[in-house]
């Protein structure tokens, strides 16, 4: 997983053609630290967030390398091949973890539920009345 940051962009810009990456969980922290939602007792979850979101990109790589193979043969006939379903359920954790964490705007919403109303000045009021609803 990548993340184009503008340290990266102003580099790019400059003629530096190879940045060296951010780990993941350096980036999570940040983007949580910018929110407003980190802690450090989160590092854990953090962590485990990562590592499903790493499980996740290998394997949707050998997926697509497999030619999007979704089923395969079984004794009653053809099933889902076992790395659908393992790449669904990554996707329902990975969701449930970024959730829990404040990266969703759900998540971010039942963490601070101030977020939407300070952030909608960029939008010219409009976030305003969908948070005035709850």
């Amino acid at each position: 997983m990548f993340v184009y940051t503008e340290r990266f962009l102003k580099l790019w810009q400059k003629g530096v053609k190879s940045v060296p990456k951010m780990k993941p969980e350096t980036v999570i922290k940040r983007d949580m630290e910018k929110l407003g939602t980190y802690k450090p007792e989160f590092e854990p979850i953090i962590s485990i967030y990562c590592q499903l979101s790493e499980q996740y990109e290998v394997l949707t790589k050998k997926y697509i390398d497999s030619g999007y193979e979704f089923e395969s043969e079984g004794k009653a006939g053809p099933k889902k091949a076992p790395i659908v379903t393992t790449l669904e359920s990554l996707r329902r954790d990975i969701l449930n973890y970024a959730s829990q964490l404040g990266l969703t705007p759900m998540g971010l919403l039942k963490a601070n539920d101030k977020a939407f109303k300070s952030s909608n000045k960029g939008a010219g009021g409009k976030l305003s009345r969908f948070t005035a609803a709850r």
